[in-house]
């Protein structure tokens, strides 16, 4: 899935495409500015891949920023299992405001194991925060990266650099 970018005469787009292996061809799901969900969900549903960065930035420092909820409520409503993969160095390689990478630049990529998400029910009855789920869904990237790129979920992290350390946690 490719979600905005920049198009041939260098200006900003709002589109969002999806690639589909069985037609060989990227199709456009819509742009930004309308829901985007069902085209998504289509694409779990059909038990294809979709990558998305839960963020929905770059970061300028290269730490884990406070992620948006879209992945996580996709998540929700389709009960896809996330493979969490967590880009590291990626900000010495292409710095952000950077046009070009850094030639001998190198990347690291650290995979983690499969989890669905859940929304938790509290003692009271009450149905965990949709912001509660995305911090422990950000807990699980966070664990696989270096502490410089950890960001605003590094001090949630259990002692053993675990996501299994931490119940709750806010990060806003």
């Amino acid at each position: 899935m490719i979600v905005g970018g920049i198009d041939g005469a260098g200006g900003i787009t709002d589109s969002v495409e999806v690639y589909d292996p069985v037609k060989d061809r990227w199709e456009s799901a819509g742009l930004l500015a309308a829901p985007v969900y069902w085209p998504l969900a289509t694409v779990l549903d059909d038990g294809r891949v979709l990558g998305t960065f839960p963020e929905g930035t770059r970061s300028p420092t290269g730490a884990l920023q406070v992620a948006r909820e879209g992945v996580t409520l996709l998540a929700l409503r389709t009960g896809a299992p996330i493979l969490p993969i967590a880009c590291i160095d990626t900000d010495l390689f292409w710095p952000r405001g950077r046009t070009i990478w850094r030639i001998g630049g190198r990347i690291g990529m650290q995979v983690g194991e499969p989890f669905v998400v859940e929304r938790r029910t509290g003692a009271d009855g009450r149905k965990e925060s949709l912001e509660d789920v995305t911090t422990r869904l950000m807990l699980h990237i966070a664990a696989l990266l270096p502490p410089r790129q950890q960001g605003v979920y590094g001090p949630l992290l259990g002692v053993d650099g675990s996501p299994a350390g931490v119940s709750e946690g806010r990060v806003r």
